[in-house]
């Protein structure tokens, strides 16, 4: 190997100072410089050849050899890239085909255009690497809270210096109130959004509309947050207009939202200002949606809350208080319902008593028809629980018999009768299908007189269309959801392959 006239402690101490200088491992300056050397040499003797650059770590002695293929001497297809076996055997006894040997580079010299181009290389390489370390520390930080200054006011945002990366923040990621207001040098605190590479290396983006932004803003601001006493389990955001955050402490001694609100209301404020006065309701979680609602509705009188189904959850308000349980546009029932994980209904109690009138004339209505039955029998069945078909068909006759009015004789004949209609769909390809994924016997004799009595008229059913034919039924009176009907209906067009 040849070995390059340059003093050795020189590299070394040169290495170190721009490993410090750069924040950079010297590992990676010494690999950088080998590369370098490699080129620039490559580049003055002939490309030809597979130049290796070794920086020695111990005493810093740069040497140079060529990379040659051991192949048999007829096999030799270029002599700048391969070596014969016999002689690679002359450079290292060991040697045989196949293998990769280093032989040295015969009158080699390096001048002052050989080392200009070295430098050259190495500081592009050296901010290549800058860049590339940047970009992985600013990936780990996406999600993350950052506080930086304004340095430049675009129509499109505004450009924030984070160090010495810039981050854009566009407008649509600014609050609405705040675009235009800002200043040059301003600080603000950002969440970085994305991290994406450029031909320039990488661009940041930056977000205050986030959700994740308010977290870390909250855990910013409130230090039994960030420590972990205090965590933040649900959160809904309008950016700019309204927030609500849900918090808890296993620290049962702890008040969660008398620590986030602060004395005097000192922290909620602070984090409301940064928000250019964005409201923010602070709500103690629970588990039990029931629970979690009451705590969303403290300052707003309700007099019920009803678990409708496993989507739906109700709450009945006073008539003078609707409007505020509901808020501006339906924001303030949005956010609650994203709180909860379920949709959240707030109806009057004049509301719920014309809708409990309207499906108890619903069910009276159905049993009349289904079954042939008086009205005033159809009610007192319906008045006592027995309000399906197939509730009744599984009566006790003794349970049937003990209602007003009723005796053995009229109670085993209302039990037939309906024991019979559910065992008459049964037998009914189509009927026994529905039956088979719980659909009520309600709903089936309804489509069956809307004439929906196969799977090709079912499937060219929309939800809106199944959900017409009910009538004054609802869906929680049935009990069956949306997701039901429409799993029901996708379902059929697949096996009739009208979809995949």
């Amino acid at each position: 190997m040849s070995a390059i006239n340059i003093a050795s402690d020189d590299i070394l101490k040169f290495t170190e100072m721009l490993a410090v200088e750069r924040n950079i491992q010297k590992e990676q300056i010494l690999h950088a410089l080998e590369k370098a050397f490699e080129e620039a040499i490559k580049g003055k003797f002939g490309a030809d050849y597979n130049i290796v650059v070794n920086v020695n770590r111990k005493d810093g002695i740069i040497s140079v050899s060529k990379a040659l293929e051991v192949v048999e001497k007829s096999d030799i297809s270029s002599v700048y890239k391969q070596i014969a076996v016999e002689d690679a055997i002359k450079l290292n006894k060991d040697a045989k085909v196949g293998d990769v040997i280093n032989a040295n580079i015969p009158n080699l010299e390096v001048g002052s255009d050989v080392v200009a181009k070295v430098r050259s290389s190495l500081l592009k390489q050296i901010h290549q690497i800058g860049r590339e370390g940047e970009y992985e520390e600013f990936s780990k930080l996406v999600g993350g809270l950052v506080q930086g200054v304004i340095k430049r006011i675009l129509p499109s945002g505004i450009v924030v210096v984070l160090g010495k990366t810039e981050c854009f923040v566009a407008k649509r990621d600014l609050l609405f109130q705040e675009v235009g207001t800002y200043k040059l040098n301003d600080r603000i605190y950002i969440a970085i959004k994305s991290v994406e590479r450029s031909e320039r290396g990488f661009q940041v983006f930056g977000t205050r509309t986030s959700e994740q932004f308010l977290v870390k803003l909250f855990a910013q601001m409130i230090p039994e947050i960030e420590e972990g006493i205090i965590e933040i389990k649900a959160l809904a955001r309008e950016a700019g207009s309204r927030s609500k955050v849900a918090v808890f402490c296993i620290d049962r001694t702890k008040d969660p939202v008398g620590v986030c609100i602060g004395g005097k209301g000192k922290k909620i404020m602070s984090i409301s200002k940064e928000l250019k006065d964005e409201k923010i309701d602070v709500i103690e979680w629970s588990p039990e949606p029931d629970v979690l609602l009451q705590n969303c509705l403290k300052g707003i009188p309700y007099e019920a809350i009803e678990r409708v189904d496993e989507h739906v959850i109700e709450a009945v308000i006073s008539s003078e208080f609707i409007s505020a349980a509901i808020g501006r546009k339906g924001q303030n029932a949005s956010l609650i319902s994203k709180i909860i994980g379920l949709t959240v209904n707030f109806v009057t109690k004049d509301d719920k008593i014309a809708a409990k009138s309207k499906e108890f004339d619903a069910k009276t209505s159905s049993i009349v028809e289904i079954i042939g039955v008086d009205e005033i029998i159809a009610k007192i069945l319906i008045s006592e629980g027995f309000d399906t078909i197939t509730k009744i068909s599984a009566a006790d006759v003794s349970k049937l018999s003990s209602l007003q009015g009723f005796n053995a004789e009229i109670a085993e004949q209302i039990k037939t009768r309906c024991a019979e209609i559910v065992e008459g769909l049964s037998q009914d390809a189509f009927a026994k299908d529905l039956l088979s994924v719980s659909m009520p016997v309600e709903v089936i004799f309804m489509l069956f007189q809307n004439d929906i009595n196969s799977d090709v008229a079912l499937a060219s059913l929309s939800v809106d269309d199944f959900i017409d034919y009910l009538g004054d039924w609802s869906l929680s009176v049935l009990g069956v959801s949306k997701q039901q009907i429409s799993a029901l209906i996708m379902q059929k067009r697949k096996d009739l392959g009208l979809i995949e």
